[in-house]
């Protein structure tokens, strides 16, 4: 009878292990799309095409799985974003002097009628006007500023102007660099600047963005503002750039009516990392103060994501738009743009809402051969990956180069791989789907033998327990 048990349970832990030990397989998943390598590298890095957030089941990726071309899973991790805005220092204040204004006599004559006193290590001390026929800055519309970097150990790449103006204005700004007060190089010209009211709202861009340089000195000029107004203090965002060069966009259409008049209901059709918004108003000089709501399913309430002020304004020469608004990621589905009623709503026509997203990118092992395919779309598994430091330990701590992931960029640790154009449905069957139907055929003769055995048992413990014959 112990021998009967230790069978019935041995034959339990075989149908166990038949049911659990199957390796999950490229068939296991809705879609796959080959992935193109080089075959000269251990390591590939892979930014994920925007078809793996539309086809995958799991707003975190969870299903995303690397296989090779016998059909193993090989070992990956999600690597950390790049391309991201950076701004790891705080704001540095720059010292700024006041220029004359260049209108008020000719090039040769500013040059002899000034001169720029600094220090053995290059700070600005001073500016000292040599002519006493020099004329003063002139009541117009141009102010002109010297600002000193020379002590910034980081690379530049915004300044924010606080602006002392009497009224409303809407001028432009031009910067300069220089590493030795001799020579200029434009930086940006024609930057729009804007400090406005309009039915309650305020509208403020005192920001002068360009590509992230270090230099000495700059030179500001702004024009087209009141007479009066003059530049209090410049302060300067250092540690990186804030440009969105390598996001990507979606233009979610706009897929119903929303609940309160104002409302404007969008579907992106897939859980994308949103981390800034664009806003395109349907008719110029429009201002209008929006709330912004995310959520994942229609079951789930509206969470707000941000507050903001828009604006289009244009004028005969040129027109204004408001920047795009930074977020924090955001991986929902749905969106809700709410127009305040009191800002007028947005006139006719329809708002156009863009999504700006970083796609995440992954590191793999080119384990087994090639070529190696991605698949996704499966809500039946777990996540897959591994954590970065899991994978390769000292991986963290390298100094990693941000570029991007084109067919021929290579980045340390690991070189660009590619998604290949082609997405296949229902994948090609492979050797793990073989494994599969012969792992059934063991299962259900293991389930036909525990149930004969059972039928066995029965019938024995009844014999067993039958009461002799009477003689």
């Amino acid at each position: 009878m112990k021998s009967t048990a230790r069978l019935t349970l041995l034959l339990l832990l075989g149908l166990c292990a038949c049911t659990s030990g199957r390796a999950q397989s490229v068939a296991d998943f809705q879609y796959v799309a080959p992935i193109e390598t080089d075959g000269a590298h251990a390591l590939y890095r892979l930014s994920l095409p925007r078809a793996v957030y539309q086809g995958s089941t799991d707003a975190d990726l969870a299903d995303t799985r690397i296989f090779n071309a016998s059909g193993e899973m090989v070992p990956f991790a999600f690597y950390p974003r790049v391309g991201q805005p950076v701004h790891c220092a705080p704001p540095l204040r720059l010292p700024l002097f006041e220029l004359p204004d260049p209108r008020s006599g000719a090039a040769d004559e500013q040059t002899d009628r000034m001169r720029i006193v600094t220090t053995s290590v290059g700070a600005i001390e001073g500016i000292e006007i040599l002519s006493a026929a020099a004329r003063p800055l002139r009541s117009g519309t141009s102010r002109n500023y010297l600002l000193d970097a020379s002590m910034a150990r980081d690379a530049l790449h915004a300044l924010s102007l606080q602006l002392d103006s009497p009224a409303d204005f809407s001028g432009h700004a031009h910067l300069e660099s220089s590493e030795d007060l001799q020579n200029w190089h434009e930086l940006v010209a024609g930057v729009p600047i804007l400090n406005l009211q309009q039915n309650g709202a305020k509208l403020q861009r005192l920001e002068v963005d360009f590509p992230a340089q270090k230099h000495a000195y700059y030179r500001l000029g702004l024009t087209d503002l009141p007479a009066g107004t003059r530049l209090v203090a410049v302060t300067a965002q250092t540690g990186g750039s804030n440009e969105f060069l390598s996001h990507q966009w979606e233009k979610p259409g706009e897929s119903a009516q929303g609940e309160h008049a104002g409302d404007y209901f969008f579907d992106s059709q897939a859980h994308f990392p949103v981390d800034v918004l664009k806003f395109d108003l349907p008719e110029p000089n429009t201002v209008a103060q929006l709330e912004i709501f995310a959520r994942s399913s229609s079951a789930q309430a509206w969470r707000i994501v941000a507050r903001s002020t828009v604006f289009r304004l244009q004028s005969a020469s040129e027109e204004l738009t408001s920047a795009p608004l930074p977020i924090q990621t955001h991986k929902e589905r749905y969106w809700l743009v709410r127009v305040s009623e009191g800002s007028g709503g947005l006139g006719a026509g329809r708002l156009v809402l863009s999504l700006g997203w970083l796609p995440d990118q992954l590191v793999f092992v080119a384990r087994g051969a090639a070529p190696y395919g991605i698949a996704f779309g499966n809500d039946r598994v777990g996540p897959g990956a591994l954590a970065l430091n899991h994978l390769i330990p000292d991986l963290a701590d390298q100094a990693l180069a941000p570029a991007g992931m084109g067919p021929k960029t290579v980045t340390l640790p690991a070189p660009a791989a590619v998604v290949g154009a082609e997405i296949r449905v229902a994948p090609h069957k492979s050797r793990d789907e073989e494994s599969f139907k012969a792992s059934r055929v063991v299962l259900w003769a293991c389930l036909i033998a525990a149930v004969v055995l059972l039928f066995w048992m029965v019938g024995r413990l009844y014999r067993l327990m039958s009461p002799p014959d009477a003689a």
